[in-house]
């Protein structure tokens, strides 16, 4: 049976899978992203292909008329294939494959629709932490919040909604609770996922394989730590992060922090204690400029074309 960890990047859920995979009942991949193309199928946005995406829909929905049920059949081959890999990629004796993908949170609806027998942990952390995180350890310390809008927006919208459908059935777990008392975090995930003592789980039994997942963490910590969880306050660090940060917190509303259990008005009165600086002041300004231009340029896939222009007629359009 799958087990899926909903979360932002950056919320400590490598963390919990290194914890959740030293169980022998429980295996798991650094990241698999295998849901991701699969789903994404059956959108018209959000992908962009040299064989048309919207023909492709057009196409697929046209197939899928003649199967006896439909979209219901499409949808549950998709299933099929799924856990068939993740069966593969078990260890023998394992009750569940933990598929842990952060990106998940934009199709985390669809994830629940295709599998609803499925295990559901949604892991949450204090949003400045997690922006510190995103800049520290992809970046640096500079600001690169450009490349993440997906995941700070779009996707903490997402797996917010999701987490109220279906909340009776799913398992809420704070990063600041887990790696303040891992212990009795760990007892609840128990409950939840029936399985034996976890006694025994560590982080030096669960060392993940695979190119995915945190670059930091499994490096700085060899076991549970609440280092962490100030270390926004040294990245937070000038009144345009700050007022970008509460510009962010107000966004979302005191409302869905709420429902994943922060106060908005607490997180406002903490990030307004905190000392200010000029440090990163100049390269900030220049980066969001950036930032802002970015959406338009997309030059990753400039990029690609570009290195084809020695042979012009194999540059396509993109829809």
């Amino acid at each position: 049976m799958p087990v899926f960890i909903f979360s932002l990047p950056r919320s400590g859920s490598t963390l919990l899978q290194r914890l959740l995979a030293s169980h022998n009942q429980v295996s798991t991949a650094s990241e698999t992203w295998l849901l991701l193309p699969l789903l994404y199928s059956l959108r018209t946005q959000g992908i962009y292909t040299e064989y048309w995406q919207k023909t492709s829909v057009l196409a697929l929905n046209d197939f899928m008329e003649r199967l006896p049920n439909g979209k219901a059949d499409y949808q549950e081959a998709m299933r099929q294939l799924a856990l068939q890999l993740y069966t593969k990629a078990s260890d023998d004796g394992a009750s569940y494959f933990l598929d842990k993908t952060p990106r998940y949170h934009l199709i985390s609806d669809e994830v629940c629709e295709l599998f609803p027998d499925a295990k559901l942990i949604f892991l949450w952390r204090n949003p400045l932490s997690v922006i510190a995180s995103i800049m520290q350890s992809f970046a640096d310390g500079k600001w690169n919040l450009y490349y993440y809008n997906i995941d700070l927006f779009t996707g903490l919208e997402n797996i917010i909604h999701t987490y109220e459908n279906y909340r009776s059935s799913s398992l809420s777990v704070h990063f600041e609770a887990l790696i303040k008392s891992p212990e009795e975090e760990l007892k609840r995930i128990n409950e939840y996922l029936e399985l034996e003592d976890h006694s025994h789980m560590d982080l030096s039994s669960s060392q993940l394989s695979g190119k995915m997942g945190d670059p930091t963490g499994t490096k700085l910590y060899s076991q549970v730590s609440a280092e962490p969880l100030g270390k926004w306050k040294e990245v937070i660090c000038n009144r345009l992060r700050r007022r970008w940060c509460r510009k962010y917190l107000e966004r979302i509303g005191r409302d869905r922090w709420l429902a994943i259990g922060y106060d908005m008005d607490d997180m406002i009165a903490e990030l307004n204690a905190v000392p200010m600086s000029s440090r990163f002041l100049v390269s900030d300004v220049v980066r969001i400029t950036y930032g802002t231009l970015l959406p338009f340029l997309s030059p990753r896939s400039l990029k690609e074309k570009a290195a084809l222009l020695p042979d012009f007629n194999k540059i396509y359009p993109s829809y």
